[in-house]
C-alpha cells in the first residue's frame, strides 16, 4: 500500500484529485439551491447576492493567506489542515443553516477554510510529480474542481424535490467527508517541504516585480469575473 501511494504515483494523484472533487462540492452548493432558498427564506436578489459576495471575498482572502502560510510551514500541512477543516465547516453548515444570517456567517466560514486546499494542491503536485507527467497531473487536479461542481449540481437537483435544501446540503456535505479521508490517505507518506525564503524581498514585491506573473494575475482576475458572474 505504501508503494502504491508513494508521492507522485498514480494512486497518490488519484486520491489528491478525489479530495478536490469531494471538498469542492460545497463551492456551488449555495448557488445550486438558490431558487429554493430565496423562496423559503423570502430573500431578495440583493440579500442573496451578499451571501455569494461574502463567500467569494472570504475565499480570495483564504487563497492569499494560505498560500503565504504554505511558504512558511509547507504545502502539505496547509493542504491537509484546510481539507479537514473544510469537512468540519461544511458539516456545520449543513446542520445549522436555517436562514439568511446563519447562511451568511457559515458559508463565509466555509470559504475561509476552503482556500487552503487549492494552491497548496498545485504545489504538492509540482513538488512530487516528475516533469514529464506534471502538466497532465495538474490538468487532472484542476478538472477535479469542475467535476466536484457537476456532481454537486446533480445531487442538489435530485435532493431538492425530496427533502428541500436541508437534504441537499446534507448530501453535499458527504463530499468533503470523502475529500478529507482521501487527503489524509494520500499525504500519509508525503514529506512536508518548506522552500527557502528570500529575506531581502517581500512576497508582494517579488510578485509585482515579475511582469509575466502580474499579467497572468490580471488575465485570471477577468476570467474569474466572467465565470463567477454567471453563478449568482
Amino acid at each position: 500500500m505504501r508503494r502504491t501511494l508513494a508521492p507522485g504515483s498514480a494512486g497518490w494523484l488519484l486520491l489528491i484529485c478525489l479530495s478536490r472533487v469531494g471538498t469542492y462540492m460545497i463551492y456551488i452548493g449555495y448557488a445550486a439551491a438558490l431558487p429554493v432558498l430565496q423562496r423559503d427564506w423570502a430573500m431578495s436578489a440583493t440579500a442573496a447576492g451578499t451571501i455569494s459576495a461574502s463567500f467569494q471575498l472570504a475565499y480570495a482572502l483564504s487563497l492569499t493567506g494560505c498560500s503565504e502560510l504554505a511558504d512558511r510551514i509547507g504545502a502539505r500541512r496547509v493542504f491537509l489542515a484546510s481539507t479537514l477543516a473544510s469537512f468540519a465547516g461544511t458539516t456545520a453548515f449543513a446542520l445549522l443553516v436555517r436562514g439568511y444570517w446563519s447562511c451568511l456567517l457559515l458559508y463565509t466560514l466555509v470559504a475561509l477554510l476552503l482556500g487552503g486546499s487549492y494552491t497548496t494542491g498545485i504545489i504538492l503536485i509540482a513538488e512530487n510529480t516528475p516533469v514529464a507527467r506534471r502538466g497532465r497531473a495538474m490538468g487532472f487536479f484542476l478538472a477535479g474542481h469542475s467535476l466536484g461542481l457537476a456532481v454537486a449540481l446533480v445531487v442538489t437537483g435530485l435532493a431538492l424535490p425530496v427533502g428541500g435544501y436541508r437534504l441537499a446540503f446534507a448530501v453535499i456535505a458527504l463530499g468533503p467527508t470523502v475529500g478529507a479521508v482521501a487527503a489524509a490517505a494520500a499525504l500519509r507518506h508525503t514529506p512536508n517541504r518548506v522552500a527557502p525564503r528570500d529575506a531581502e524581498r517581500g512576497a508582494l514585491r517579488a510578485v509585482l516585480g515579475n511582469r509575466p506573473a502580474v499579467l497572468t494575475i490580471v488575465s485570471y482576475t477577468f476570467h474569474a469575473y466572467e465565470l463567477l458572474g454567471m453563478w449568482v
